[in-house]
């Protein structure tokens, strides 16, 4: 063995190269975290053509488990009417979200109630993208005839 020189083992070698590069990869997460926008606002042109089916539904009820402001309770509904994407006959059951996906934090005391929820036997026209709605709560839009003629028009 030559003087001067050490043998490093792999476990040596890892501790090092991460004690070398963590540095630099927390810099990278803070620029990337700094750099963080919210999205803008959807419109129906793009919720129309970016979801993969659209129905006319009745709201029946939900089932609750872990629920926040982004990852809310599972909705289930009634199939009325299919205006785009695959015929899928019977329930839907949908992930519900109580926002747009346009804001990046919850608001401030924000608490769930079933008060959020829709009135049961409502019908809705849902913009689909699974597990939910295209953009959470911009994809649930009350029905009435007005609103069907536009998303018909958007398709």
């Amino acid at each position: 063995m030559m003087s001067g020189t050490r043998n490093l083992s792999n476990h040596d070698v890892c501790r090092t190269l991460r004690a070398t590069w963590r540095p630099l990869f927390l810099v990278l997460a803070l620029l990337t975290v700094a750099q963080a926008k919210p999205m803008a606002a959807p419109k129906l042109e793009e919720g129309v053509k970016n979801s993969s089916q659209i129905v006319v539904a009745q709201y029946l009820g939900y089932r609750t488990g872990p629920v926040d402001y982004f990852q809310g309770a599972t909705a289930n509904y009634q199939v009325k009417l299919f205006l785009k994407g695959p015929k899928t006959p019977g329930l839907l059951a949908i992930r519900y979200s109580f926002q747009d996906e346009s804001g990046c934090v919850e608001p401030k005391g924000w608490k769930f109630s079933p008060n959020l929820m829709p009135k049961p036997g409502s019908s809705w026209i849902l913009l689909l993208q699974p597990p939910g709605t295209y953009r959470g709560d911009f994809g649930r839009i009350p029905y009435t005839p007005e609103n069907l003629k536009l998303v018909k028009s958007s398709l």
